[in-house]
């Protein structure tokens, strides 16, 4: 089982390692950071004052598709009602998402005040673009990297992705879907949401692998069917 996560039938999917996954989205962020990121934004403002009504709707679900909160009650629930039946591997599952969306979460905040990156707003507003290195100051203004919502679907759909593998066009729409949301939404610049994939997905990996190297005989079965 080395490497995989096994399926009910003789099918196996290698696990990426999270460290080139998290390398790779990085040198994007940095780069959107250093190159893209301010234009992008003015770009996106413009872009989403014009939007039709129907789009605006879609955009708005999408961001809360986002929210994690909501992605933690549910797979904690899920977990509590599926071991009480029995369901073993689902409950597994619900587990692994819990665990991944969780520990991203926690992870994000800290990194927030940490960097203390201006939101778009500001830059819109106010002309103020940059970031406010460990001033740990709480606010939202200052709270844009890395992107809570990034974060949190990257580590649902990396949970997920391995979890009903027939349906990873999905998965990538989803998470493609919520990154534009924010970002129409004019809540993040691309780096925001680039290091926020980064983050949450990479933290996905890491629960699977250690799951699998530490817990080999409970891993959770993909379901193929």
């Amino acid at each position: 089982m080395d490497g995989v996560i096994a399926y009910a039938h003789p099918v196996r999917v290698k696990l990426t390692h999270p460290v080139s996954l998290l390398v790779g989205f990085v040198v994007l962020a940095v780069c959107a950071i250093a190159f893209v990121d301010r234009e992008f934004a003015l770009w996106c403002k413009g872009f989403a004052a014009s939007m039709h009504p129907v789009v605006r709707t879609t955009i708005e679900l999408l961001n809360e598709a986002g929210e994690g909160k909501y992605w933690v009650l549910a797979s904690a629930a899920c977990f509590i009602l599926l071991a009480v039946f029995k369901q073993h591997n689902l409950a597994r599952w619900s587990f692994a998402m819990l665990a991944s969306v969780g520990l991203s979460g926690l992870l994000v905040n800290a990194l927030k005040l940490i960097f203390g990156r201006y939101r778009p707003d500001l830059l819109h507003k106010q002309g103020q673009y940059g970031f406010e290195f460990f001033q740990f100051s709480v606010g939202y203004d200052t709270m844009s990297f890395p992107s809570g919502h990034a974060t949190t679907i990257a580590s649902v759909c990396m949970v997920l992705w391995y979890m009903l593998p027939k349906w990873r066009v999905v998965w990538v729409l989803l998470w493609m879907g919520v990154l534009a949301a924010r970002l129409l939404a004019t809540a993040h610049f691309l780096g925001d949401v680039l290091a926020g994939s980064a983050l949450g997905a990479s933290v996905a990996l890491l629960v699977l692998r250690i799951w699998r190297r530490r817990f080999a005989a409970s891993v959770p079965v993909a379901l193929n069917s």
